[in-house]
């Protein structure tokens, strides 16, 4: 699933646009084109680090697509929506 994802998303970018993947790494054929650049990340995830994505999004300087919230005692719908296909962005489970 991922691999089509990331194949996907060139179409969607607008020239001069970037994707980040942590699970594929950069396709150069499909970056000339669209006219886009790709970049691998790898990371360890720590609290100071996840601290500062979400600093970078209450400033709204990343922006997320959340497509749906679920509550966390319908992880299965969750799962189910997320392998259908339509889902365009995250999903979410709240725990509140």
């Amino acid at each position: 699933m991922a691999g089509e994802t990331y194949r996907k998303s060139f179409a969607v970018l607008k020239e001069g646009g970037s994707i980040v993947s942590m699970l594929e790494r950069p396709n150069t054929e499909l970056m000339a084109q669209f006219g886009v650049t790709a970049l691998f990340q790898g990371t360890q995830v720590t609290s100071a680090r996840l601290d500062a994505v979400s600093d970078l999004i209450r400033r709204q300087i990343i922006k997320v697509h959340v497509d749906r919230v679920f509550p966390v005692d319908q992880v299965k719908e969750a799962f189910q929506a997320r392998e259908s296909g339509n889902v365009r962005g995250k999903i979410v489970l709240s725990f509140t």
